[in-house]
């Protein structure tokens, strides 16, 4: 198990996009339970579970861009068949979370590629400006966004 989640955190993300500095899963997923944190300073063991490992199944699937996942809701459906049996497969610490902690963990997923896109432009990478609009949006439009608008608000803001 130890193997295929190293494999999974050493995933590179963004491959459909030009990126100065490359970023893997691994960066990525300590990334997001730091702000499952800041979001939730009391956020449950779980929680922090799902942020560290929500992306291990790639080493199987793929980093499959998200516009194209949320074109077809049979390739969306296909995707988290095909993780949740890798899961299943090798073990993969993937403990039941409520909703609200599910909504904190896509919060914070989603604002984690807002911050490295922002990162990314702030050294001159333009080509992902479409990707922070399209997060900013995203994240205005979770129903929890009012929960949590002030913190995330700080953490754009460098908070």
């Amino acid at each position: 198990m130890v193997k295929a989640i190293r494999e999974g955190l050493n995933v590179l993300r963004y491959h459909t996009r030009t990126r100065i500095r490359p970023e893997t899963n691994g960066h990525h997923s300590a990334n997001v339970a730091a702000l499952c944190l800041a979001l939730e300073p009391e956020c449950s063991k779980e929680v922090l579970v799902r942020a560290i490992m929500h992306d291990v199944p790639e080493a199987y699937t793929g980093d499959i861009p998200y516009p194209f996942k949320a074109e077809s809701s049979k390739v969306k459906a296909s995707l988290q068949q095909a993780e949740m049996v890798y899961i299943d497969q090798i073990g993969l610490p993937h403990p039941d979370i409520t909703q609200s902690e599910e909504m904190l963990l896509k919060t914070a997923d989603m604002l984690d590629l807002v911050l490295s896109c922002g990162e990314e432009r702030a050294m001159g990478n333009t080509t992902l400006d479409e990707v922070i609009e399209r997060g900013v949006n995203y994240l205005a439009d979770m129903p929890c966004f009012p929960k949590y608008d002030r913190k995330i608000g700080e953490i754009l803001n460098g908070g």
